[in-house]
């Protein structure tokens, strides 16, 4: 065969793994995996090792017994940081501190509730506010009652059939 056709041939049909081999295309993977993996490093959840170790080391240090429960306490671990905060009162006495971080705590528990009495006043005063009935009813599902969630829904959906938004917190509710 003539060298300039198959010169052409090459050039017409190039082989995508001469232009980008295998090991820069694992590299690349490698490399964009890692990355993902870095950048959604915080939502992951924390250790809890290093507010251990801090409380091993600094027994007597009222920061480390507060860092500890407040690190339990933004997982969700409600009871066992209040456990935390017990301990800690038992082993250094009543502290200032402690109250003010267990009262804290409580008023973050009862917003939730504080939010559903204020939406449930509000659409009783007016009941034809949609919007009322769409807030009662999300105040509802954080305090995970369901059923009462999905009656506010219909009660809005009946007010404003056409509103696309709720039919689509009736679908991430999955009610």
């Amino acid at each position: 065969m003539h060298p300039i056709l198959t010169r052409m041939k090459t050039k017409l049909f190039p082989h995508i793994f001469r232009t980008f081999p295998s090991r820069v295309i694992f590299s690349l993977i490698c490399v964009v995996f890692l990355g993902v993996n870095i950048v959604f490093s915080h939502y992951l959840p924390q250790s809890y090792d290093r507010y251990r170790k801090e409380l091993l080391n600094h027994p007597f240090s009222i920061n480390s017994y507060i860092h500890f429960g407040q690190a339990l306490y933004v997982q969700g671990n409600t009871v066992e940081a209040e456990k935390q905060i017990t301990v800690a009162t038992n082993v250094l006495g009543a502290q200032t501190e402690f109250q003010n971080v267990l009262s804290e705590w409580d008023y973050a528990a009862s917003t939730n509730e504080r939010l559903y009495d204020y939406w449930k006043q509000i659409t009783s005063k007016h009941p034809e506010y949609r919007d009322g009935y769409v807030q009662l009813a999300q105040a509802s599902y954080d305090l995970k009652r369901f059923n009462e969630a999905k009656t506010y829904l219909n009660q809005a959906l009946m007010l404003d059939s056409n509103n696309t938004l709720i039919v689509r917190m009736q679908k991430e509710m999955g009610l």
